[in-house]
């Protein structure tokens, strides 16, 4: 028997489903493809990849699908690239022997057909030649007023195809978040009218990313070529949202494109469109979503809110909505600088951008690091282009250094959690009860100033975290006579034993007489001032590689400490000044200095008290009196850091029951708020 006419030109698109997609037989052609970005969460954490997108077209012009390659750990992007290349440069004509589809949510495909084609699965065959004639180029049917009839769900999203008149504004430049970028407002009109009798319109911002502001790129001018002609143009991969009670907004996807438009309904657009585009204001309906950029923002000329590790921590998950778009400054931090295995740039290579670790005396948090704040940190000029350079070269040889304590500013954003689209879509606070991604990220940063004393605004602080749970991974200031081993930590402090000389504290005197081993607070490492008048002792472990020991070494902030104890520290040729606590010949003798610790071993027989040091800041005698009111003032702090909550973020409602709108704020980066001193200063 013969094969019939409708299996040689293929069943109609409408047809193919999932249990048909073995047994039928349909003809496709490729007329569009590209590699594209997606995300998706995976044990918490956000995992980026690459997948080939393929626009397939039947016989009908206006019905055409998708089909979709994902990026696997084997094959990469080379094998993507391949696919590409396969599937429109050499074959874009193919008859299905067996369709398999993704799982792809309906409303983020623009697509008439809702099912995406899985082309790891699908079984094409590739064809010659067609008996039939075959489309071009896909033609989407639906009409804007089809768009503004969509029902959608606060905060959901419909993708979209569109074919339509354009009009566009002016030509504008801004920097956004994804870089420089050329942009231009533009308005849809198909004919198409309302219940009311009006002329249905959309608008939504073109961007187009861009190297200078002087002329547009030639992306951008291509489609202004196309818009000038009159020619209707076709729109791929739109994205209809409606915020909650607003009006519905249009934007670009990640998958956006746009085709010169052909065909019954382009020819049918071209006639109408002195017609259409000479239409009265009264005569039409418009939804209008042009973007305005905002100035550039002045984050060091900002009062910011004063805050914590633990207590901006608790600013995330389901609170984040509340201090969303907040700049907070964080004071005597350490930065720990990324190590030559960690990604330092952007995906596409063009800026700094990484993620670091902070910590202080309440905990630790993972914040993103901007490229000024990273070079700032590591004592380069931001204005200079060779410090990028600088940057990396210190960074792959792990050499990279950060100041051991930092004043930084982050900014904390959030938005609705969705499929990854490219938009920059804004956080609604009604939209609090929804998931969301929350970004912490460090944009201005310096060396601690010395002189910028904890002031009485920390203790306020306080009050807010005793509804926090306690935490172990923070870098706690103390005295050495105070740290000692833990069986389950890399360390414990005695609490109440740093307190300044003279402070009154209700039941102390009860507190003092009893067993203190309770009050012991384990954490991750310490912060501690010592002082040293023996030389520090050198042992070459390899080339480039050096084992320091120093002993005798005092505690500078407990002048009743009679003990000494020993530092250890391990550090590479280049920095190996400065691990060394060798006392200077002349002056005093004797060589001050801030050390970070991360473990400490408990003396054996007539051995001392042992600690291993991470980092090490040396002092000038000028600086000696700084940091001793310093660090006696954030062990006034630190000490009454009593955390009595069961978790880490409890829920905040609203802002009067969030701390967010009660902190003090930070004039200068670097400062404490603007208050009276801590007492015993």
């Amino acid at each position: 028997m013969s094969e019939s006419t409708q299996n040689k030109n293929g069943q109609p698109l409408r047809e193919l489903n999932t249990g048909t997609g073995a047994v039928g037989s349909w003809l496709f052609k490729v007329v569009h493809s590209d590699i594209v970005d997606y995300a998706y969460s995976w044990q918490g954490a956000q995992v980026s990849k690459q997948k080939l997108r393929v626009m397939f077209v039947s016989p009908l012009a206006e019905d055409y699908c998708i089909g979709v390659m994902k990026e696997t750990k084997q094959g990469g992007q080379k094998e993507l690239e391949a696919a590409k290349l396969n599937m429109y440069k050499v074959h874009n004509l193919f008859r299905s022997k067996s369709i398999c589809f993704t799982d792809d949510k309906k409303q983020y495909v623009s697509t008439p057909f809702k099912l995406v084609l899985d082309l790891r699965k699908c079984k094409l065959t590739s064809l010659l030649q067609s008996q039939i004639p075959m489309p071009m180029a896909a033609q989407p049917p639906g009409s804007i007023i089809d768009i503004v009839g969509l029902q959608l769900q606060s905060g959901g999203v419909h993708r979209f195809d569109i074919t339509a008149l354009c009009s566009v504004s002016a030509v504008r430049y801004s920097q956004t978040r994804a870089g420089l970028r050329c942009i231009v407002d533009v308005t849809l009109i198909d004919g198409s009218t309302t219940a009311v009798g009006k002329k249905a319109e959309l608008s939504f911002a073109l961007f187009v990313a861009c190297k200078e502001v002087s002329k547009p790129p030639p992306d951008m001018e291509a489609f202004l070529s196309v818009v000038e002609s009159d020619d209707p143009i076709s729109f791929f991969a739109l994205n209809a949202k409606r915020p909650s009670g607003g009006a519905m907004e249009i934007t670009t996807s990640s998958e956006f494109f746009w085709i010169a438009a052909n065909g019954t309904k382009a020819e049918c657009l071209k006639s109408r469109s002195s017609e259409l585009k000479s239409l009265k204001d009264e005569d039409k309906t418009k939804l209008t979503t042009a973007w305005e950029p905002s100035s550039t923002r002045d984050y060091e000329a900002e009062q910011c809110s004063q805050t914590t590790c633990a207590l901006l921590d608790a600013c995330g998950g389901q609170n984040a909505h509340l201090a969303h778009d907040k700049v907070f400054q964080l004071n005597f931090t350490e930065v720990q600088p990324p190590s030559s295995a960690d990604e330092i740039l952007t995906k596409d290579g063009s800026r700094l951008w990484m993620r670091v670790q902070v910590a202080d005396f309440t905990g630790k948090i993972e914040v993103g690091l901007r490229e000024k704040a990273a070079l700032q940190l590591a004592g380069l000029d931001h204005t200079d282009p060779a410090s990028k350079e600088t940057f990396k070269a210190l960074h792959a040889a792990d050499d990279l250094r950060f100041p051991m304590l930092s004043s930084i500013r982050v900014i904390l954003t959030c938005k609705q959690k969705a499929k990854p689209d490219g938009t920059e879509a804004s956080f609604q606070l009604s939209q609090a009860d929804e998931p969301t991604d929350v970004f912490m990220t460090i944009v201005i940063a310096e060396e601690q100033n010395l002189e910028a004393k904890p002031k009485k605004s920390m203790l306020e602080l306080l009050e807010f975290m005793k509804v926090l749970e306690p935490r172990t991974d923070g870098i706690v200031p103390a005295m050495l006579s105070s740290i000692q081993p833990s069986a389950h930590y890399p360390m414990a402090i005695k609490q109440l034993a740093s307190l300044p000389v003279g402070a009154s504290e209700p039941g102390m005197s009860e507190l003092q007489s009893s067993d203190t081993s309770s009050l012991a607070k384990p954490c991750d490492k310490a912060l501690v001032m010592v002082f040293s008048t023996n030389p520090s002792k050198q042992e070459k472990l390899r080339e480039g590689a050096y084992r320091l020991e120093t002993n005798q070494v005092k505690c500078a902030l407990d002048a009743d400490d009679s003990e000494t104890y020993t530092i250890t520290a391990m550090c590479s040729e280049t920095s190996l000044r400065q691990f060394d606590l060798t006392a200077p010949r002349s002056g005093n003798k004797r060589q001050a200095a801030l050390l970070v610790l991360t473990s400490v071993a408990a003396p054996v027989a007539s051995e001392s008290k042992s600690f291993a040091c991470q980092s090490m800041h040396l002092l000038t005698n000028d600086e000696v009196p700084l940091a001793l009111s310093l660090m006696k003032g954030l062990l006034y702090v630190a000490d009454r850091n009593i955390n009595e909550g069961t978790c880490k973020r409890p829920e905040w409602q609203s802002s009067e029951s969030s701390p967010v709108e009660r902190l003090s704020k930070c004039r200068k980066l670097g400062y404490c708020p603007t208050d009276a001193s801590l007492p015993d200063e």
